[in-house]
């Protein structure tokens, strides 16, 4: 035992050097590693900015706002004449921009703004956000089909505005029909919907069905009737409008000044399908 105490027994010299030594260790460790220190994150401190995705939005980057700002500029355009990248350039993927381009082709052009909505890639925002800047004023709508071998380009052709020689271009159309189609058009004031052409003579059902994808109508080119003013002979040259019904008209005015023509509707000469015809050329000024 007095061997073992005499072992760990230090002197006063031998304990100051042992905790000399001790000392001397420690300032090594922490020398050696300062330079390894250097950069390592303190982990109860958040750098923000190593939380950005590839986006360019974060939860934590105080920019978030900033960053779901559209980066593109609206501006009008005619959808009907918009390539894919001209619809990447107003927010939409090359996905997205090729299906719309896709569905135009498929329905032969949009005639109308609302036509839109149906693309399944374009969401009720994002139409909110374009209908102002969407302008379709195009008489003649080229649509792109395309077959395993080849490209066909279609032409729609505007019904109010077609010459001869345009509407003989459509399939399903001869000479003879084209020149009943003007001459029709013009008896009714102009078309305001493509099934008028079944009221053409010479237009089957099943030559309609070969016509109808082929045209389109800008209605606002109606000639309207004024139904308080216009005289009976005149009223009677509509092919909507016969002795009957433009007696009803004159009668009922004598009384007071016509704001609409429903009292037509349940007269045996007039049923409801008569009067949504006839609507859209009558005017009360």
């Amino acid at each position: 035992i007095t061997i073992m105490k005499s072992l760990f027994t230090f002197s006063k010299s031998q304990k100051i050097g042992v905790v000399s030594i001790i000392i001397v260790i420690f300032l090594q460790i922490v020398i050696l590693n300062k330079g390894n220190a250097i950069g390592v994150p303190d982990p109860f401190v958040i750098n923000k900015s190593d939380y950005l995705i590839e986006e360019g939005k974060s939860y934590y980057s105080k920019n978030q706002e900033e960053a779901s700002e559209p980066s593109y500029v609206l501006h009008n355009f005619d959808p009907n004449l918009n390539s894919i990248q001209d619809w990447i350039g107003i927010g939409f993927s090359d996905k997205q921009a090729k299906t719309i381009i896709s569905y135009k082709t498929k329905i032969g052009g949009f005639k109308k703004k609302e036509e839109l909505k149906k693309v399944f890639v374009i969401s009720s925002d994002k139409y909110d956000e374009l209908e102002p800047f969407m302008n379709i004023e195009t008489k003649a709508i080229t649509s792109h089909i395309k077959s395993s071998t080849d490209e066909v380009i279609m032409e729609l052709v505007e019904l109010n505005s077609a010459t001869v020689d345009q509407l003989i271009n459509i399939k399903g159309v001869g000479e003879y029909t084209a020149n009943g189609i003007i001459k029709y058009k013009e008896f009714l004031g102009g078309f305001h919907s493509v099934d008028q052409l079944k009221e053409v003579y010479g237009i089957s059902l099943e030559n309609f069905q070969i016509i109808e994808p082929q045209v389109l109508i800008v209605s606002s080119q109606v000639v309207k009737l004024n139904v308080n003013e216009l005289s009976r002979p005149d009223l009677i040259k509509h092919p909507y409008i016969n002795w009957t019904i433009a007696n009803r008209i004159i009668d009922k005015r004598l009384i007071t000044k016509l704001s609409s023509i429903e009292f037509l509707i349940g007269d045996e000469y007039f049923n409801q399908e008569e009067y949504n015809n006839l609507l859209p050329y009558i005017t009360y000024e």
